[in-house]
């Protein structure tokens, strides 16, 4: 093989690598995390608040997956339960926005709530909970695996 032979191998190999990246990077999809990030900037202000409003709390809710049953139990502290007012909790999967659902926070008379996950996605989830306890607005996230 001579030295232009070489060569332009070397140029076709090159060339067959780069379109091969570029075809692999367009056909990936891509999720934003959230679709108004914009709006949602503007208003982290208000978020800054109701996390710092959880780092003064002594109890925090709790999230906990059931294999057994596909549930996922949020418990409540008692002095925070006895004084909700309204809330929302957000199931978010990070790889796939379409999986992502929201829900109203019901406590019953014990501080908990149960969440049927069967058919969900297996993997981690975030949990985000937005709340108000005694009208003080408040903003946690947490961390569940599902199985």
């Amino acid at each position: 093989m001579n030295w232009g032979r070489a060569i332009t191998l070397v140029f076709v190999v090159f060339f067959i690598a780069i379109f091969t990246v570029v075809y692999k990077s367009t056909d990936r999809d891509v999720n934003l995390v959230t679709t108004d990030y914009y709006e949602k900037e503007i208003a982290y202000e208000e978020q800054i608040i109701k996390i710092r409003n959880v780092k003064k709390l002594k109890a925090l809710p709790k999230v906990a997956y059931q294999s057994n049953g596909q549930i996922a139990q949020l418990q409540f502290p008692p002095a925070l339960a006895k004084n909700f007012n309204e809330g929302e909790i957000h199931f978010f999967r990070t790889s796939d926005s379409k999986l992502d659902f929201k829900l109203k926070i019901i406590l019953n008379e014990n501080g908990t709530q149960s969440y049927d996950l069967s058919g969900k996605k297996e993997g981690r989830w975030k949990v985000n909970l937005d709340w108000k306890s005694d009208q003080i607005p408040y903003y946690m996230e947490q961390s569940i695996f599902i199985k």
